[in-house]
């Protein structure tokens, strides 16, 4: 039955079965309730000030729930120190590793080039 109040406050059903679900509204309780904290959600969503006679019992309702705290789990959220310090030190030796790897053809004498002899001036015909 929710799903057909639901439907109905989307604006999905038709009228005859909008008329069904406000006459099942008046007689059960239960879907009312349903009504309201519907239209509290919808209140929210839209950022429109809720009614009293709709927050008040989901208020209540909702301070009624219990609370459950979950511990963080044991040993699995941190690695130990030596790991973290070893890692961080594998890092910083990869990064100079690849600063020296990408920066060695540049540190290397310039090839030598060969010179061409001289230009011999031409001999002058006589």
């Amino acid at each position: 039955m929710k799903e057909k109040l639901s439907a109905m406050l989307d604006g999905e059903l038709d009228a005859d079965a909008v008329d069904r679900l406000c006459n099942e509204l008046r007689d059960d309780p239960a879907l009312r309730d349903a009504w309201e904290t519907y239209a509290l959600i919808g209140d929210a969503l839209r950022g429109t000030a809720a009614t009293g006679w709709a927050r008040d019992p989901f208020a209540a309702r909702l301070a009624a729930e219990p609370t459950v705290l979950a511990p963080r789990p044991r040993g699995a959220a941190r690695p130990a120190r030596a790991t973290r310090y070893a890692l961080s030190a594998a890092a910083g030796i990869a990064a100079v590793a690849f600063v020296g790897w990408m920066a060695w053809p540049g540190l290397q004498p310039a090839p030598e080039v060969a010179q061409a002899p001289a230009a011999q001036p031409l001999a002058q015909a006589s």
